[in-house]
């Protein structure tokens, strides 16, 4: 039994997942973060084993109401907020963990 735990503790955190959210910033619309996350990759960070699961949802921003932003997993840590620029404004994402958002963790 005990080598059973072991061998399922070990299959959890091989398959740990990371979730990451994506906003637009200025005048970038939801599209936009949506094309940046597989267009901008590597300004995003977003390179590596890759990520899964991109899904638009809307999350609560306390004291401000709510933003839909672009949420994915990833196999990664992502221990820091990442931006990029485009023509009408930019994207910017985190760890679900680190942003202000409250979110659903679909990972």
């Amino acid at each position: 039994m005990k080598i059973l735990s072991v061998f399922l503790s070990s299959i959890a955190v091989t398959h740990a997942a990371y979730s990451v959210v994506c906003g637009a910033t200025g005048s970038a619309k939801i599209g936009d973060v949506e094309w940046a996350v597989y267009n901008r990759r590597s300004a995003l960070a977003l390179n590596g084993r890759g990520f899964w699961g991109v899904r638009r949802q809307t999350c609560e921003y306390p004291g401000y109401g709510s933003a839909e932003v672009v949420s994915l997993c990833r196999s990664d840590p992502y221990p820091s907020q990442h931006s990029t620029g485009l023509q009408v404004g930019g994207v910017s994402c985190a760890s679900i963990d680190q942003a202000a958002l409250r979110c659903t963790n679909y990972c």
